[in-house]
């Protein structure tokens, strides 16, 4: 009597036990889905929906999660019924062989799948729940990486430090605007002190920076008009200088037959020159025998020799420069090494001035890369 007594003490406890887990896992399960749907609420908030589209919006996926588990929203289990009195013959069975229905691992088949079901949704929303559904994690997916479900107490702190980061959140903006917005009265100039010392630095930066600028444009402005007058007067200056000289009659005239009368480049002049040493076409230098007699050079004029030919300024372009040139020849002459009295008097050829000629270059000047405009 008394083993049988013990037994039903055991068995009684093990239904209670039993009957306090389901509750737990049930209240487990009610929470575990308010926190998914308020998820849920969250994405939808997100997606900019209104609220009447994100409650219609939560339900039909809630539905669907239901549907896809295979089992009806958790609610109050009825407690067991009180247990029975043992018959005569007593069982061995153990508590943990006692039938659980675990419909978390069994897809019910009688279900209707949500392709039959008519959809109570616009075309927008029905949409959006179907990518928050192919979006959404399974349900396993989020028991495994969440582990076993909080408690009711964890659930509120865990809510309640969620509120705080919130209002932190909110702080944190509150004060960003008010920045925000000191710095818009700043630019408007509401504060005198601060920002009218600024605006001013910056007034006298701007105006130096123009000064600047305008004495630049203001010296090369000048450089640009002293450059014209120097052109104006030696053009005027070589126009006088030609016109004395062919009133001096230092410029030969030359004559056409139609009678139009021409000038040189660069005008030369005859002379007769008595050379005692002069120079070989070797570079050495020689002395000319006494009775040899005088030479007939043509040489530069003074004042032209190395400088502009004469040409009207009109018929060169700019870049081109030209100059009068001492030009030379040989010609024989009866002469011996210079300061050698052994060497006997032999015939060499001798530099003499022959003529003064025109010289013209042209300077390529490198034009500028433009930049181009990005």
């Amino acid at each position: 009597m008394r083993l049988r007594g013990s037994m039903i003490i055991v068995l009684v406890a093990c239904l209670l036990m039993g009957w306090v887990r389901s509750q737990e896992s049930s209240a487990s399960l009610r929470s575990r889905r308010l926190q998914i749907r308020r998820r849920v609420l969250e994405r939808l908030a997100e997606r900019g929906l209104s609220e009447e589209e994100r409650e219609i919006v939560a339900e039909e996926i809630m539905a669907r999660l239901d549907s896809h588990m295979g089992s009806s929203p958790p609610q109050q289990q009825p407690p067991p019924p009180p247990p029975q009195p043992p018959s005569s013959t007593t069982t061995t069975t153990t508590p943990h062989t006692h039938h659980h229905n675990n419909n978390h691992h069994h897809y019910n088949h009688n279900t209707p799948s949500h392709n039959n079901q008519h959809s109570r949704l616009p075309a927008s929303l029905e949409l959006a729940a179907s990518r928050l559904i192919d979006e959404r994690p399974s349900f396993q997916e989020i028991v495994s990486q969440i582990g076993p479900f909080p408690d009711l107490e964890e659930q509120e702190l865990q809510e309640e430090m969620e509120e705080e980061q919130q209002s932190g959140l909110v702080n944190q903006y509150i004060s960003r605007e008010e920045q925000l917005r000191e710095l818009l009265r700043n630019k408007r100039g509401e504060v005198p002190e601060e920002a009218a010392s600024s605006l001013s630095s910056s007034q006298e930066g701007r105006n130096r920076k123009r000064g600047r600028k305008s004495r630049w444009q203001q010296e090369r402005e000048g450089r640009r008009d002293a450059i014209r007058n120097n052109r104006r007067k030696r053009k005027k200056k070589l126009a006088r200088e030609v016109r004395r000289m062919i009133n001096a009659g230092n410029i030969t005239l030359h004559e056409d037959e139609s009678g139009e009368q021409f000038i040189d480049c660069c005008p030369s002049r005859d002379e007769y020159v008595n050379v005692t040493i002069g120079k070989t076409d070797k570079n050495r230098a020689v002395e000319i025998h006494p009775g040899f007699p005088y030479f007939r050079e043509r040489v530069c004029l003074p004042h032209i020799e190395n400088k502009e030919c004469i040409f009207p300024r009109q018929s060169l372009r700019s870049g081109v420069v030209t100059r009068c040139k001492q030009q030379y020849a040989y010609s024989q002459a009866l002469s011996r090494m210079y300061l050698s009295t052994e060497e006997d008097w032999k015939i060499h050829f001798i530099k003499l001035k022959s003529g003064c000629s025109c010289q013209v270059a042209v300077n390529h000047k490198k034009k500028k890369r433009r930049k181009r405009k990005r």
